[in-house]
Protein backbone atom coordinates (compact mmCIF):
# COMPACT_ATOMS: atom_id res chain seq x y z
CA UNK A 1 0.00 0.00 0.00
CA UNK A 2 1.20 3.44 -0.65
CA UNK A 3 2.25 5.67 1.89
CA UNK A 4 0.93 8.88 2.54
CA UNK A 5 3.83 11.38 1.19
CA UNK A 6 3.68 9.21 -1.74
CA UNK A 7 0.25 9.53 -2.59
CA UNK A 8 0.75 13.79 -2.09
CA UNK A 9 4.09 13.41 -4.68
CA UNK A 10 1.23 12.03 -7.37
CA UNK A 11 -1.25 14.38 -6.58
CA UNK A 12 1.26 16.75 -7.00
CA UNK A 13 2.37 15.71 -10.02
CA UNK A 14 -0.77 15.06 -11.18
CA UNK A 15 -2.31 18.87 -10.50
CA UNK A 16 0.57 21.00 -10.35
CA UNK A 17 3.19 19.42 -13.55
CA UNK A 18 1.44 17.24 -15.81
CA UNK A 19 -0.78 20.44 -16.75
CA UNK A 20 2.44 22.11 -17.81
CA UNK A 21 3.70 19.27 -19.57
CA UNK A 22 0.52 19.61 -21.78
CA UNK A 23 0.87 23.16 -22.33
CA UNK A 24 4.62 22.70 -23.06
CA UNK A 25 4.36 22.22 -27.25
CA UNK A 26 2.60 25.20 -27.22
CA UNK A 27 5.02 27.10 -25.40
CA UNK A 28 7.98 25.84 -27.60
CA UNK A 29 5.68 26.90 -30.79
CA UNK A 30 5.33 30.19 -28.77
CA UNK A 31 9.01 30.80 -28.36
CA UNK A 32 10.24 29.45 -31.60
CA UNK A 33 7.60 30.77 -34.10
CA UNK A 34 5.03 33.27 -33.15
CA UNK A 35 7.67 35.55 -31.40
CA UNK A 36 10.29 35.72 -34.51
CA UNK A 37 7.23 35.87 -36.81
CA UNK A 38 6.36 39.06 -34.65
CA UNK A 39 9.73 40.60 -34.62
CA UNK A 40 9.37 40.74 -38.63
CA UNK A 41 6.63 41.75 -38.14
CA UNK A 42 7.71 44.98 -36.18
CA UNK A 43 10.88 45.45 -37.92
CA UNK A 44 8.89 44.94 -41.92
CA UNK A 45 7.29 48.69 -40.39
CA UNK A 46 10.49 50.58 -39.54
CA UNK A 47 13.16 51.77 -41.39
CA UNK A 48 15.87 49.66 -39.51
CA UNK A 49 19.55 48.66 -41.13
CA UNK A 50 20.35 45.92 -38.84
CA UNK A 51 22.38 48.04 -36.94
CA UNK A 52 21.56 51.10 -34.60
CA UNK A 53 18.04 52.09 -33.76
CA UNK A 54 15.05 51.37 -35.66
CA UNK A 55 12.95 54.13 -37.24
CA UNK A 56 8.73 53.29 -37.13
CA UNK A 57 7.69 54.56 -40.56
CA UNK A 58 4.59 52.46 -40.62
CA UNK A 59 4.07 51.10 -43.83
CA UNK A 60 5.86 53.43 -46.00
CA UNK A 61 7.94 49.84 -46.82
CA UNK A 62 4.85 48.20 -48.13
CA UNK A 63 3.65 51.36 -50.21
CA UNK A 64 7.35 51.46 -51.59
CA UNK A 65 6.98 47.89 -52.46
CA UNK A 66 3.70 48.08 -53.97
CA UNK A 67 4.65 50.95 -55.93
CA UNK A 68 6.62 48.70 -58.00
CA UNK A 69 4.89 46.77 -61.06
CA UNK A 70 6.90 43.33 -61.04
CA UNK A 71 6.53 42.99 -57.13
CA UNK A 72 2.61 43.82 -57.74
CA UNK A 73 2.52 41.07 -60.38
CA UNK A 74 4.45 38.97 -58.68
CA UNK A 75 2.51 39.18 -55.97
CA UNK A 76 -0.74 38.34 -58.28
CA UNK A 77 0.98 35.18 -59.48
CA UNK A 78 1.30 33.75 -56.14
CA UNK A 79 -1.84 34.71 -55.12
CA UNK A 80 -3.39 33.04 -58.71
CA UNK A 81 -1.38 29.86 -57.73
CA UNK A 82 -1.69 29.70 -54.28
CA UNK A 83 -5.51 29.63 -54.69
CA UNK A 84 -5.63 27.07 -57.48
CA UNK A 85 -3.19 24.68 -55.87
CA UNK A 86 -5.13 25.07 -52.58
CA UNK A 87 -8.44 23.95 -53.99
CA UNK A 88 -7.90 22.26 -57.50
CA UNK A 89 -6.01 19.28 -55.63
CA UNK A 90 -8.25 19.23 -52.55
CA UNK A 91 -11.53 19.36 -54.63
CA UNK A 92 -9.87 16.53 -56.79
CA UNK A 93 -9.34 14.55 -53.99
CA UNK A 94 -13.06 14.73 -52.53
CA UNK A 95 -14.45 13.84 -55.37
CA UNK A 96 -12.35 10.92 -56.20
CA UNK A 97 -13.26 10.09 -52.55
CA UNK A 98 -16.84 10.57 -52.96
CA UNK A 99 -16.70 8.60 -56.43
CA UNK A 100 -14.59 5.20 -54.71
CA UNK A 101 -16.21 5.29 -51.23
CA UNK A 102 -19.28 2.67 -52.38
CA UNK A 103 -16.01 0.88 -54.58
CA UNK A 104 -15.83 -2.83 -52.37
CA UNK A 105 -14.38 -5.18 -54.90
CA UNK A 106 -10.47 -4.22 -56.34
CA UNK A 107 -10.68 -0.88 -53.80
CA UNK A 108 -7.65 -2.21 -52.22
CA UNK A 109 -6.34 -1.91 -56.07
CA UNK A 110 -7.91 1.37 -56.76
CA UNK A 111 -6.27 3.27 -53.64
CA UNK A 112 -2.72 1.63 -54.73
CA UNK A 113 -2.95 3.31 -58.35
CA UNK A 114 -4.37 6.03 -57.07
CA UNK A 115 -1.54 6.71 -54.38
CA UNK A 116 1.34 5.26 -56.30
CA UNK A 117 2.06 8.35 -58.56
CA UNK A 118 2.33 10.71 -55.68
CA UNK A 119 5.19 8.22 -54.06
CA UNK A 120 7.04 6.84 -57.18
CA UNK A 121 8.71 10.43 -58.09
CA UNK A 122 9.83 10.55 -54.63
CA UNK A 123 11.22 6.69 -54.99
CA UNK A 124 12.83 8.02 -58.62
CA UNK A 125 14.28 10.58 -57.05
CA UNK A 126 16.13 9.17 -54.75
CA UNK A 127 17.32 6.13 -56.44
CA UNK A 128 18.78 8.72 -58.69
CA UNK A 129 21.02 10.34 -55.59
CA UNK A 130 21.91 7.16 -54.50
CA UNK A 131 23.63 6.06 -57.68
CA UNK A 132 24.78 9.72 -58.57
CA UNK A 133 26.44 9.89 -55.17
CA UNK A 134 27.40 6.11 -55.55
CA UNK A 135 31.46 5.82 -54.33
CA UNK A 136 31.56 2.83 -56.93
CA UNK A 137 29.73 4.10 -59.71
CA UNK A 138 28.80 7.11 -58.95
CA UNK A 139 30.06 11.34 -59.99
CA UNK A 140 32.85 10.84 -57.67
CA UNK A 141 33.73 7.60 -58.86
CA UNK A 142 34.09 8.54 -62.60
CA UNK A 143 35.95 11.62 -61.50
CA UNK A 144 38.41 9.58 -59.97
CA UNK A 145 38.94 7.30 -62.85
CA UNK A 146 40.01 10.22 -65.28
CA UNK A 147 42.15 11.21 -62.70
CA UNK A 148 40.74 14.04 -60.16
CA UNK A 149 41.45 11.92 -56.97
CA UNK A 150 39.85 11.97 -53.17
CA UNK A 151 35.86 11.85 -54.78
CA UNK A 152 35.26 8.68 -54.57
CA UNK A 153 34.01 8.56 -51.18
CA UNK A 154 30.24 7.60 -49.41
CA UNK A 155 29.06 11.20 -49.80
CA UNK A 156 26.30 9.67 -48.03
CA UNK A 157 27.80 7.58 -45.68
CA UNK A 158 29.49 10.07 -44.07
CA UNK A 159 28.04 12.63 -41.54
CA UNK A 160 29.82 15.28 -42.14
CA UNK A 161 28.81 15.05 -45.80
CA UNK A 162 25.48 13.23 -46.03
CA UNK A 163 23.20 16.64 -44.90
CA UNK A 164 25.47 18.56 -47.77
CA UNK A 165 24.62 15.98 -51.00
CA UNK A 166 20.90 15.14 -50.05
CA UNK A 167 18.58 16.86 -52.60
CA UNK A 168 15.98 17.95 -50.36
CA UNK A 169 14.69 17.73 -46.98
CA UNK A 170 11.95 15.76 -47.97
CA UNK A 171 13.38 13.06 -49.57
CA UNK A 172 14.13 10.00 -47.85
CA UNK A 173 17.16 7.61 -49.13
CA UNK A 174 17.29 5.16 -47.25
CA UNK A 175 19.67 2.05 -47.51
CA UNK A 176 22.27 4.09 -48.99
CA UNK A 177 25.86 2.62 -48.35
Amino acid sequence: MASAATDARRRFFRRQVLPWLFILPLLVHFVVVIVPSLQALYYALTDWSGIGQAEFVGFANFRNIMQDQTCRSALVNNLQWMLFFLTAPFAMALIAAQILAPVQRGSMFIRTAFFIPYVLPSVINAHIWMNLLSPRMGVGAQLDKAGLPGLDIAFLGRPDTALLTTPSSTTSISGAS
